[in-house]
C-alpha cells in the first residue's frame, strides 16, 4: 500500500508526463473491477502480488518487445 499517493494516480501521472511508458499495477488485490480501473487509467498490465514470481517478468519480456502506438 502507497502511503501519500493512489497507485492509480501515480499510473495517470506517469502515462500524463511520458505517455510511451508501460506502467504495470503489481497489487495485493486481484479483483476485475481494479482490473478494469487500472487499465481505464493507462496501465498496460495488471500482476495480482501472489502470482508476481511467475507472471511478472514474462509480462515485462511481452511489453518490452511492444511498440507505443502513433
Amino acid at each position: 500500500m502507497l502511503t501519500d499517493v493512489d497507485g492509480m494516480d501515480v499510473c495517470r501521472q506517469v502515462k500524463h508526463s511520458v505517455p510511451d511508458t508501460h506502467v504495470i499495477i503489481v497489487t495485493a488485490f486481484d479483483d476485475d473491477e481494479v482490473r478494469r480501473i487500472a487499465l481505464d487509467n493507462g496501465a498496460a498490465a495488471y500482476v495480482a502480488k501472489y502470482s508476481a514470481a511467475g507472471v511478472l517478468v514474462p509480462t515485462i519480456h511481452q511489453l518490452c518487445n511492444t511498440r507505443p502506438s502513433p
